[in-house]
């Protein structure tokens, strides 16, 4: 009656997969954030432009919605997505210079760069 008792020990923890990417996450709602309050100050009047001025700044603070859903989830193609949103934005931030000034690549500055360090960009320490 002796040797065949089976001795339990501790279970292995499950995998974890990535996480929240919280860099990820907080640049693409400040960029998403950021843009919409200045599309509703151009809408409200705020300068000289047109109210229709403030479409394609909504268009680009949609451009953010990606970033903040492959962030808060966990999903594999996160770097590519993360990746793809700062190249886009990058873009689109110079392209709306000559409209909407200056301000435009230095107020998405913080979001991008958030963005770009969750992307692995930057920060990597390799």
């Amino acid at each position: 009656m002796g040797g065949d008792a089976v001795t339990a020990g501790p279970r292995p923890l499950p995998e974890k997969g990535p996480g929240i990417a919280w860099t990820g996450l907080i640049g693409g709602v400040m960029g998403f954030a950021v843009l919409i309050a200045i599309a509703v100050l151009v809408a409200a009047g705020a300068g000289d432009n047109s109210p229709l001025w403030a479409l394609p700044l909504i268009g680009l603070a949609l451009l953010f919605v990606p970033a903040i859903v492959v962030s808060a989830r966990p999903v594999a193609s996160r770097k590519r997505v993360l990746r793809l949103v700062v190249i886009a934005a990058l873009v689109l931030a110079a392209a709306g210079t000559p409209v909407y000034g200056l301000e435009l690549p230095f107020v998405l500055a913080p979001a991008i760069g958030l963005l770009a360090q969750a992307a692995g960009f930057i920060f990597q320490g390799r």
